[in-house]
C-alpha cells in the first residue's frame, strides 16, 4: 500500500525525503515508442501582453494570460501555464523534473487532432520560475462542466464521443495521458472537446506536489492508488478514468456518491484502491442503461477486465443511431 500511503498522508515536500523511484514518473513498455528518435527542440515562444495577475492558481501550478504572435502575424490568444517548484529541493532533481516535462511535451507537441488541445511551445520568465511554462490555446469557454452548467441545451453524447476519439488518438501513437479527468476537458470555440495537460502527467509527482486525498483521487484507478501512480500508469488507467469523466458529464455528479455519503475521504478512498469499491446504478438515473453498460466494461476495478478505447468509442457511436440525448 505504499503508493496510496504516500497518496493520503504526504508530509509538506520540505519535510520529506524521498528515492527518485518514489517521486519521478517511470516509463511503462506501453510508452516506449514516445522517447524514440532524436530530441526535440521546443520553440522558445515570444509572449506579449503577458497578464502577471493570475488567471487560476492551484496547488501545483498557475495560469496566465498572453498573446502570441505568429510566424504569418496573426496575433493568438494563449495560456501560459507553469508548474510551482519546491526550492528546498536540490538542483539534481531541478533537472529531473525538467527532463520529465521534456519527454512528456515533446510527445505532445508531436500531437495534431481536433480533440486534442495543441501545445504551441514553452515560455521562460521570472513570473513563471525555474521550470519550463506550457503555452496553449486560450479556451473561451473554459472546462466542459463550466461549458455545461452555461449551455444546459447541448446534447453530451457527442461530446463524450469526442473526448474518445481524442484518447482514442494518444493511445494508437503511444501516449498514456495519465490523469484524464473533467478539469483537463477543454471546450473550443466551435464547441469541440479537447484533451490537455498531457505534459502535466508527466511532472507533477516530480516537484513534491503529488496529488493527495480528494480532489481527483476519486477518479484514479484501484492500480494507481495501490502500487503507486508513477509504477502503474497505462491505457486500461485512461480507459478506467475515462469511464468516471463520462460519468460526471452525463449526471453532473461525482463517481462512487454512496461510498462517500457517510464516511471519510481517506476511508473512500482506501475502499477504492482495495478494489472493493462500486458505482451505485440508482446514484445516476440520468445514465441511460446502455451507455451504464459500456461504463461498467470500462471502470471494472480488475485493470485486465477493461475494455480498450477503440471498443469503447464503437459502442458509444452505435448509440447516436437514435441518438441518446443527454442534458
Amino acid at each position: 500500500m505504499k503508493g496510496l500511503f504516500q497518496l493520503l498522508f504526504q508530509p509538506h515536500p520540505a519535510q520529506r525525503t524521498a528515492s527518485n523511484d518514489e517521486i519521478f514518473v517511470q516509463d511503462t513498455p506501453e510508452e516506449s515508442q514516445v522517447s524514440d528518435g532524436p530530441p526535440v527542440v521546443f520553440p522558445d515562444l515570444v509572449i506579449t501582453e503577458f497578464d502577471q495577475l493570475p488567471l487560476a492558481t492551484s496547488d501545483f501550478s498557475t495560469l496566465h494570460l498572453g498573446v502570441y504572435r505568429k510566424e504569418d502575424g496573426v496575433k493568438l490568444k494563449v495560456v501560459v501555464k507553469s508548474i510551482h517548484w519546491d526550492y528546498s529541493r536540490s538542483n539534481e532533481e531541478l533537472e529531473l523534473a525538467k527532463n520529465a516535462y521534456l519527454k512528456r511535451s515533446a510527445a505532445w507537441l508531436k500531437l495534431a487532432h481536433p480533440n486534442v488541445l495543441p501545445f504551441l511551445g514553452s515560455y521562460t520568465s521570472e513570473i513563471t520560475g525555474v521550470l519550463p511554462a506550457s503555452v496553449v490555446p486560450y479556451c473561451e469557454n473554459n472546462t466542459i462542466m463550466r461549458y455545461l452548467r452555461r449551455r444546459t441545451d447541448v446534447a453530451r453524447l457527442p461530446l463524450i464521443i469526442g473526448i474518445a476519439k481524442g484518447l482514442e488518438y494518444l493511445h494508437k501513437g503511444g501516449v498514456i495521458h495519465g490523469c484524464l479527468t473533467t478539469a483537463n476537458i477543454l471546450i473550443l470555440d466551435d464547441g469541440t472537446p479537447a484533451i490537455t495537460d498531457l505534459g502535466r502527467s508527466g511532472i507533477v509527482e516530480s516537484t513534491g506536489h503529488t496529488t493527495r486525498a480528494g480532489g481527483r483521487s476519486r477518479w484514479l484507478p484501484p492500480e494507481y492508488l495501490y502500487e503507486g501512480y508513477s509504477k502503474s500508469r497505462s491505457k486500461a488507467g485512461d480507459v478506467y478514468t475515462f469511464a468516471l469523466t463520462m460519468l460526471t458529464v452525463i449526471t453532473s455528479k461525482s463517481p462512487y456518491l454512496s461510498l462517500f455519503k457517510d464516511r471519510t475521504e481517506a476511508y473512500g478512498i482506501l475502499t477504492i484502491a482495495r478494489g472493493a469499491a462500486s458505482l451505485q446504478r440508482d446514484d445516476y438515473p440520468e445514465m441511460d442503461d446502455k451507455l451504464w453498460a459500456i461504463g461498467e466494461k470500462c471502470w471494472n476495478s480488475q485493470r485486465h477486465a477493461r475494455t480498450d478505447i477503440t471498443t469503447t468509442l464503437e459502442g458509444l457511436e452505435a448509440l447516436l443511431e437514435p441518438q441518446i440525448v443527454m442534458k
